[in-house]
């Protein structure tokens, strides 16, 4: 909001909230509704608006450290795919399956949680976001 009222001189606050889309859903789709909005904004001062920021390009230490973090949170990925697909039911919590990983991938709880995510958005499984029901503790 407050990059819209630095855009919009002179404009109050309560004005530019009615103004201002209500989701934007990507960057692109933010300029489309600028311009069609302010059409004196096509001069070009706002153009980095639609030009996505561009990965830096990485030397030495700093990339062999990316390389090795990408590698992880791939790792993370794929190893609960195996869990999720072919539509099997969940039968682990994920701290019960995070657990495992940890011992068997030797990854941060971080990496974990990331690849969890992913993994839930790649296989379209977003039924294990739910937690499961509390399992009934027998007597011993």
């Amino acid at each position: 909001m407050r990059f819209l009222q630095r855009l919009l001189t002179g404009v109050t606050s309560r004005h530019a909230q009615e103004l201002a889309p209500q989701k934007p859903h990507s960057c692109a789709t933010y300029r489309e509704w600028l311009l069609s909005h302010f059409p004196a904004m096509r001069s070009g001062r706002i153009i980095a608006l639609s030009q996505p920021r561009g990965r830096a390009v990485l030397r030495g230490r700093n990339k062999e450290l990316w390389d090795r973090a990408e590698e992880e949170r791939r790792r993370c990925r794929d190893w609960p795919l195996k869990f999720m697909q072919g539509g099997r039911p969940r039968l682990l919590t994920k701290d019960e399956l995070r657990v495992a990983a940890l011992r068997e991938l030797h990854v941060s709880k971080n990496s974990f949680d990331f690849g969890w995510i992913d993994a839930i958005e790649m296989t379209g499984r977003r039924d294990w976001y739910e937690p499961l029901p509390r399992r009934k503790r027998t007597k011993s």
